[in-house]
């Protein structure tokens, strides 16, 4: 009885907390643009992949294409920690038309990837890998016929070469039904979560639209073996879709400190202002998200687009302090920057940027740790810059270093929950939205519980399971577990 309660608890802190790195239901202004006029929910913002025209825009809280024949990709801001998780949309087959429409994973810059789709041209669920711009079938077509306004859900799931196409995933329950799986070696970089629309007919009584989107890590990668959970707000700095290759900083971080947890809330061109504008249903939320870390970090790299913009110095410097103080007061332990000089900051602008820092730099007690590392990364153009405003390999490995000796130690508490770095978890106890863990809980259907370490705890053996409950949930909490065999 003891393990299957630490089994639970560490489903409830560990596994169920880090499993879900992206989340959007495309709740917005109607007939908003998906890329210029709307901000998702966890890790929901998008650009468009390089190469691709067509527009998609929001339709009573769903995702539409905006033209007929319109065809496009998308990538979301979500930052995969490896290339093996899952990508799952649920689909409204408003009238089922031709075309394709469903989730992909490992997308790249290019809109390269791997993708789940419904095919009106085959007419059934199908599987294809998208390389250098040419769609290619992978398996055979699974026949299916849509009924008119009724939601599917659809999931590729990638574990090495291993790529599937499954329908019926529930979040947190049941994993679906697979009905497609090939071996490829094409795609192994991690890459995001993307949509690919291509709709003969787009309004808003047509076609097929997308209603929701999230994506999972593979249960064995995300038990953690740190407690540290990151995020990341700022511009293209943080996060730059547009170039494929080049670590970002926020990815580099996140392997620095073994963190299986990296929201990344940048948006390439996000000032301080259009940051504001989304902490509240952003930043804040997934501090609360990620409860069962003892340290949560956000990184904070603003500035550079107000300088571009023409925004004074006093309002940058009130605006980022704003930015900190709320972000702390939701709890997060924030690390903020000196603006970075760049090409695109120049004349007048450049003065701007550099009084900015003066009065940054003045009182920095405003986020918990600074960093100004201007003089460090010079003036661009130089090997540090890619292109004189985005940090290259060099200039991303220079600063982490710069930054990880600074902020460290942060308290990496390497006692978890579990000593063996992968374990097991049953479908049936992954977490459950608005739901309680235990429900329709039952011994047979936890497997191999035998195989998991106990902890040295001096509980009585035979009490009921309430009075097992509180005082382990407490030491769990607190991260205090000391594990071996009994």
């Amino acid at each position: 009885m003891r393990k299957l309660i630490l089994f639970f608890i560490a489903v409830l802190l560990g596994h169920s907390q880090a499993g879900i790195f992206m989340y959007d239901t495309f709740t917005g202004t109607e007939g908003a643009d998906l890329v210029t006029a709307y901000r998702g929910e966890l890790q929901g913002n998008w650009v468009r992949t390089v190469g691709v025209t067509g527009t998609a825009e929001i339709a009573s809280n769903r995702l539409r294409v905006s033209a007929n024949n319109g065809f496009a990709v998308w990538r979301s801001s979500a930052v995969p920690t490896s290339a093996d998780y899952s990508a799952t949309a649920d689909l409204r087959a408003v009238t089922d038309t031709g075309g394709l429409t469903g989730i992909g994973a490992r997308v790249q810059h290019d809109g390269d990837g791997y993708f789940a789709l419904f095919s009106g041209w085959h007419d059934g669920w199908t599987l294809w890998k998208r390389v250098s711009g040419s769609l290619t079938q992978l398996g055979s077509t699974s026949s299916a016929t849509l009924t008119d306004n009724t939601d599917y859900t659809v999931t590729v799931d990638c574990s090495g070469s291993t790529i599937r196409l499954l329908t019926g995933h529930v979040l947190g329950g049941a994993a679906g039904t697979q009905l497609i799986s090939v071996t490829d070696t094409d795609i192994t970089g991690p890459g995001t979560v993307g949509i690919l629309i291509e709709e003969q007919t787009a309004s808003d009584t047509t076609g097929r639209h997308i209603d929701r989107v999230y994506a999972e890590q593979s249960g064995a990668d995300v038990v953690r073996s740190t407690h540290i959970a990151l995020g990341f707000d700022g511009d293209s700095i943080f996060g730059d879709y547009a170039r494929e290759g080049t670590p970002t900083f926020a990815q580099v971080m996140t392997t620095r400190f073994n963190s299986p947890v990296c929201y990344n809330f940048s948006v390439p061109s996000q000032s301080i202002t259009d940051a504001q504008g989304d902490e509240s249903t952003q930043v804040t939320p997934v501090y609360a998200l990620t409860s069962g870390f003892s340290q949560r970090v956000l990184f904070v790299l603003l500035g550079v687009n107000d300088c571009v913009n023409g925004s004074s110095a006093s309002t940058i410097n009130t605006n980022l302090r704003a930015y900190h103080a709320t972000a702390r007061a939701a709890g997060w332990k924030t690390v903020g920057f000196a603006i970075f000089k760049a090409t695109s900051v120049n004349a007048g602008n450049e003065t701007i940027r550099s009084d900015a820092n003066i009065a940054l730099n003045a009182d920095t007690t405003f986020c918990d740790w600074w960093i100004d590392a201007v003089t460090l990364l010079g003036t661009p153009p130089n090997a540090n810059f890619e292109d004189g405003v985005h940090l290259s390999a060099t200039g991303v490995a220079l600063l982490a270093d710069y930054v990880e000796a600074r902020i460290k130690p942060l308290p990496q508490k390497q006692s978890h929950f579990f000593t063996n770095a992968k374990v097991p978890v049953p479908e049936l106890y992954l977490a459950r939205r608005n739901q309680t863990l235990f429900e329709d809980a039952k011994l047979e259907d936890v497997a191999k519980l035998d195989d998991l370490p106990v902890p040295a705890l001096d509980l009585p053996r035979r009490v009921s399971l309430p009075s097992y409950l509180p005082p382990l949930l407490e030491a769990a909490k607190a991260n205090c577990f000391t594990f071996g065999s009994e």
